[in-house]
């Protein structure tokens, strides 16, 4: 399950990923689709997860990031997507791993840059700090993970659906046609 961490915790020396680099990986499309609405769990934790969030809405610090990202997202790509421009997604596209053949590992700029960093990043990462220092339980992915947070659970599914609905999926479609066709 996909999981935004605590920045406090995270290795000084990640230099492969950048916080404002979004990486589609080998799985293909279909996979990355998959694992994003395994975000969205239904059952007894729907209902937990809903009372954290309402418990938390009056204490949040940027009330923008629980409804909408796409205003974060990097001009250039919003603007590949939305008009199915496939090369000029591709001149956005960073292979990433790979020795001559395509690997299917690409990083691209998936929010607006600041100075010396990524606003989104910086307002998603004080909000998280918000959160841990509100004393609210905080869900975890799995039991493997002790940093890790299930950001549904405190409200940013809206933002999230909104996210994967005008960039992922759209993204993904571009990138790999065949397998987000199957996914439909």
């Amino acid at each position: 399950m996909p999981t935004l961490h605590n920045h406090a915790e995270l290795p000084a020396n990640n230099n492969n990923i950048t916080a404002k680099h979004f990486i589609v990986g080998v799985v293909m499309a279909a996979a990355l689709v998959r694992a994003l609405v395994g975000l969205f769990a239904v059952g007894a934790g729907e209902a937990r997860r809903t009372s954290l969030a309402m418990q938390y809405k009056p204490l949040r610090r940027h009330a923008n990031l629980f409804e909408d990202w796409t205003e974060w997202v990097h001009p250039p790509l919003l603007h590949a997507i939305r008009s199915s421009n496939a090369s000029a997604l591709l001149d956005l596209l960073r292979e990433e791993a790979g020795g001559g053949d395509s690997s299917g590992v690409y990083s691209l700029p998936l929010f607006l840059d600041a100075e010396g960093g990524c606003a989104f990043c910086d307002l998603l990462l004080d909000e998280l700090d918000g959160y841990y220092a509100s004393g609210l339980p905080i869900e975890r992915p799995n039991s493997m993970n002790n940093y890790g947070i299930i950001v549904n659970a405190i409200g940013m599914r809206p933002a999230i659906d909104r996210l994967q609905a005008a960039v992922l999926h759209p993204l993904a479609a571009l990138l790999y046609p065949e397998q987000a066709r199957r996914e439909m």
